[in-house]
């Protein structure tokens, strides 16, 4: 029984150190409790996806107005007006 919970305390132990590191998407065998890189790796992540989020932003929104610029409407009907209608 001493055995079984030794081996339990010492799987904890280790389950729990490689958990750590996994969770923060670092090596297996690193510190899981050193905190001097865990800001910077954030930020630098961060920075990221806003500059991924501002660039899709503005792609979508060029072509949100190309797509608007491209379409004539009639204001007094309502309807659109295109070429390819009978007259």
């Amino acid at each position: 029984m001493k055995d079984l919970l030794l081996g339990l305390l010492i799987g904890a132990i280790i389950g729990g150190w490689f958990g750590v590191n996994l969770g923060k998407d670092q090596p297996l065998l690193t510190n899981p409790f050193s905190e001097t890189s865990d800001m910077k790796e954030i930020s630098k992540k961060f920075k990221q996806l806003q500059t991924d989020v501002s660039q899709k932003s503005k792609e979508l929104y060029k072509e949100a107005k190309d797509a608007v610029q491209s379409v004539d409407y009639d204001l007094s009907d309502g309807e659109t007006k295109s070429d390819d209608k009978p007259k």
